[in-house]
């Protein structure tokens, strides 16, 4: 861990490197403040392993110059984008654990995950928007704990959401947040074949397309609402679901 309250001001480029397919990285309660005046970089590895290359908290508030992220990071301990340009190429964010997002940004890939035995919110916060192009990861491979992706900020989703809960138990991410799928092209949403009595949950959801199809795929539980505005929809043979609340 590296641990405040002392904190690190980057005016160059940041390389995490944690070891594929481990555990590893450094999370920690220090704050890395990034705002160099010229072109920087945030640099992970291509590893898909479950927790790696974490960081610390970072923010992001760079006057001049583009910061431009890297293949794969997590945010150990929150993310804020305060302001700077950003170039975000294929790079993927993964997020864990209890920390808050903060800062209207886009992203190619984001993906919520949770993996231990312990509670994991992610907050969106308040004024915040998060505009996913590629995919949107609501990941779960732990039964013995609980996770929710809350707002009150949002996600604005032009890709596709895959859910993709733990086969056989109740998982997958509730929480407050509301994730608007309104992309101009082809889109999906994919659970698991998981027939479990709650899986592969989703928070609140609004469906508003004016061109593309959004495909369901498999099966599908959204955990707080469900709200169909407009577009074309493919429901195949999935199977969607309302929670009682």
């Amino acid at each position: 861990a590296l641990d405040g309250p002392g904190a690190i001001t980057l005016t160059g480029n940041l390389v995490a490197s944690g070891t594929a397919g481990t555990s590893s990285g450094w999370g920690g309660t220090a704050v890395i403040t990034i705002n160099g005046s010229g072109d920087q970089s945030i640099t992970g590895t291509t590893d898909t392993g479950v927790v790696f290359n974490r960081l610390p908290a970072a923010v992001v508030n760079k006057s001049t110059g583009t910061l431009t992220i890297a293949n794969t990071i997590q945010p150990r301990s929150g993310w804020t984008y305060t302001t700077g340009t950003l170039s975000i190429g294929t790079s993927t964010f993964e997020f864990n654990a209890l920390q808050t997002i903060t800062g209207t940004m886009s992203m190619y890939n984001l993906k919520m995950i949770k993996s231990g035995n312990t509670t994991s919110t992610i907050t969106i916060a308040s004024g915040t928007t998060l505009t996913v192009t590629n995919t949107l990861t609501l990941d779960k491979t732990n039964v013995q704990s609980s996770e929710a992706l809350d707002g009150p900020g949002a996600i604005t989703l032009t890709g596709n959401l895959v859910a993709s809960g733990l086969a056989g138990t109740s998982s997958g991410w509730g929480g407050s947040a509301v994730i608007t799928i309104n992309g101009t092209g082809s889109q999906s949403i994919t659970g698991t074949t998981d027939t479990g009595q709650i899986y592969n949950r989703v928070p609140s959801v609004v469906i508003a397309k004016s061109t593309g199809t959004l495909t369901f795929t498999n099966n599908i539980l959204f955990n707080t609402n469900f709200t169909y505005t407009s577009g074309t929809y493919s429901i195949g043979t999935s199977e969607v679901m309302q929670a009682l609340r």
